[in-house]
C-alpha cells in the first residue's frame, strides 16, 4: 500500500515538476559554475520537462518541436560552458531558447488547468508550477536584457548575474523588493513593473477560480 501510493506520487507530473524547480531554486548558485556539474543539473531540468510535456497529451508536432528546441538549448549551454572565449550573441540565444522552453509548458499547464472543475491537489500543485515558471521566466527575460545592457540592472555582480537576477525576479514577482538590486533603465523597469502586475494578479485570478471550481462541487454533491 505504501508502495503504491510512492509509486503514485513519484509518478505524478506535477510532482515531479515542482521537485525540480524547488531544487533548480535552492541549486541556483550553481549557475555561477562552468563545466560539467550545471550542464548535468540543467539537463535534469529539462528532462523533467519534457515528461511532463509528455504528459500533458499535447500534439506529437508540437512535442517534437519543443524536444528540437530543448536539444538546441543543451547544445547551446555546452557550447557556452567549454568555450573559453563567450559571446553575447551565443549567451542571448540561450536565453532565449530557455524562454520558449519555459514558456511552452506555461500555456500547456494552464490550458490544462482551466479544463477542471473541480478542486483536486493536481489543481493546485499544477497552479505553483506556473508561478515558479513565471518567475524562472521573468529571470531569463532580464538576463537577456543583461547580456545586451549591463547597466540595465543596479547590484547585479558581474560574475553571478543569473542568481542575482533569479532572485530579482522572485522578489519582484512576489512584490517584496527589497532594494538591492533595482532596474536602473526603462525597458528593465517597465519588465519589473509588468512582473509585478502579473505577481498581484494572477494568484488573485487563480484563487477566484479555485471559489468557483469549489462552488460549482458543491452544487453537484446530493
Amino acid at each position: 500500500m505504501v508502495a503504491e501510493q510512492l509509486s503514485q506520487l513519484t509518478h505524478n507530473k506535477y510532482n515531479r515538476l515542482l521537485s525540480s524547480l524547488f531544487l533548480l531554486l535552492l541549486f541556483s548558485s550553481l549557475t555561477r559554475h562552468e563545466g560539467i556539474p550545471r550542464l548535468l543539473f540543467l539537463g535534469i531540468s529539462l528532462l523533467t520537462l519534457l515528461r511532463v510535456m509528455k504528459q500533458l497529451h499535447c500534439k506529437r508536432t508540437l512535442f517534437y518541436i519543443y524536444t528540437l528546441i530543448a536539444t538546441l538549448l543543451l547544445l547551446v549551454w555546452g557550447f557556452n560552458q567549454f568555450n573559453p572565449l563567450q559571446s553575447i550573441p551565443s549567451a542571448v540565444v540561450a536565453n532565449i531558447l530557455f524562454f520558449l522552453v519555459l514558456s511552452i509548458p506555461i500555456y500547456l499547464i494552464q490550458k490544462d488547468l482551466s479544463l477542471a472543475d473541480q478542486v483536486t491537489a493536481d489543481l493546485l500543485k499544477g497552479g505553483i508550477a506556473v508561478y515558479l515558471l513565471s518567475g524562472i521566466g521573468w529571470s531569463v527575460l532580464y538576463n537577456i536584457l543583461y547580456e545586451l545592457d549591463s547597466q540595465s540592472f543596479k547590484g547585479v555582480l558581474v560574475d553571478q548575474s543569473e542568481p542575482d537576477l533569479l532572485y530579482f525576479s522572485f522578489t519582484t514577482l512576489t512584490t517584496v523588493g527589497y532594494g538591492d538590486v533595482t532596474p536602473a533603465v526603462s525597458i528593465s523597469r517597465i519588465l519589473a513593473n509588468l512582473e509585478a502586475i502579473f505577481g498581484v494578479m494572477y494568484p488573485t485570478i487563480f484563487l477566484a477560480y479555485l471559489v468557483s471550481c469549489y462552488q460549482s462541487t458543491l452544487k453537484r454533491s446530493p
